[in-house]
């Protein structure tokens, strides 16, 4: 954690340095945004595997409502202030800034309790690819982290879909403007915030199992809303509902369904295990993207958008159809 916060700060300096010296390029950009992903994909692994070491099981729904809350917030302040320092101090100037936010998490990080997990002995060291081996293994030899983990991954390939096509179809279709978008996707993400806050309460009336299912149902409903409104005097009202529902399902899924995983998985796997959620998972978003494009080139784009819904239903079956549906708590 500390180390992906130290090169991120390293990183985002870079654009501003390089726009005081003159050789600020659109390739400096792309590779700073490239590793600056790459660092954040490690650091997110990290405290997701490492909150169950200072937080008891019993209180992982909590705690991860509370990370989800601060995400949410984020989500929905995040780009109006920054678009506002931007107009405000320019770009680089704002850039520099997060650089520093980087900085000070650094330091808060000093102050978090020494992990527990034993270090392993280097003369004992596995090779990586065994590492990786063991984390897919024991992920789908489970009966509960397999189902899951096939339907959020093919959520995530219709979420990429959607993603692409999103902004085409406000403005080719609806004949929104960028103003008009903006204002969506602003007041529409305060479902992130909503979904942080309820999640832990929805669990405990529903079932933990009933809401991860259900989330991710929550995104599909937002797309077929988004895909099928009419062009009248309700098409904004409607679309901030589609965006506000796939919005607020997001959190609502990550809060349970982390809590679960680090509930029912051992402490020296959960690294592993956290890495190959995010790779069977996040990785189908670029593939989802060009199947998007495919679509929207050669059918009408809101059709697309429809299908992503579509196939978002259809995407939940497995684990529907299995012991997930049935988890009351994670204990």
């Amino acid at each position: 954690m500390l180390f992906c916060q130290s090169m991120n700060a390293c990183l985002l300096l870079i654009i501003p340095i390089s726009y005081l010296r003159g050789f600020l390029s659109i390739e400096v950009v792309l590779a700073v945004a490239f590793l600056t992903g790459c660092c954040s994909i490690f650091y997110q692994i990290s405290y997701s595997s490492y909150l169950p070491e200072i937080v008891p099981s019993q209180s992982l729904l909590n705690g991860n409502a509370k990370l989800e809350v601060t995400n949410g917030a984020a989500q929905v302040a995040g780009p109006g202030i920054g678009g506002y320092i931007i107009q405000l101090l320019t770009a680089p100037i704002a850039v520099f800034l997060d650089a520093v936010s980087f900085i000070i998490s650094f330091i808060l990080t000093l102050f978090l309790p020494e992990s527990r997990v034993k270090k392993r002995d280097p003369s004992n060291r596995q090779s990586v690819w065994k590492d990786i081996g063991e984390g897919i293994a024991f992920t789908f030899q489970h009966q509960i982290l397999r189902p899951i983990l096939i339907s959020y991954s093919l959520s995530v390939l219709f979420i990429g879909l959607y993603q692409s096509i999103s902004v085409i179809y406000m403005t080719r279709s609806l004949n929104f403007s960028a103003s008009d978008i903006g204002v969506i996707l602003g007041l529409g993400n305060a479902g992130f915030l909503v979904g942080a806050l309820i999640s832990r309460k929805l669990a405990e009336k529903l079932g933990v199992g009933r809401v991860i299912v259900g989330s991710l149902g929550l995104l599909a409903v937002g797309f077929l809303i988004i895909g099928s409104v009419p062009n009248n005097q309700y098409t904004l009202y409607l679309l901030l509902l589609g965006q506000f529902l796939l919005s607020m399902g997001v959190p609502i899924y990550n809060v349970n369904l982390v809590s679960l995983r680090q509930a029912i998985t051992p402490g020296h796997l959960l690294g592993r295990v956290n890495s190959v959620s995010k790779v069977f998972g996040r990785g189908l978003v670029p593939v989802g993207a060009v199947i998007g494009g495919i679509l929207a080139t050669t059918i009408e784009v809101r059709y697309a958008v429809i299908a992503a819904g579509i196939g978002g239903i259809l995407s939940i079956l497995p684990a529907l159809f299995s012991e997930v549906i049935n988890m009351k708590t994670i204990d």
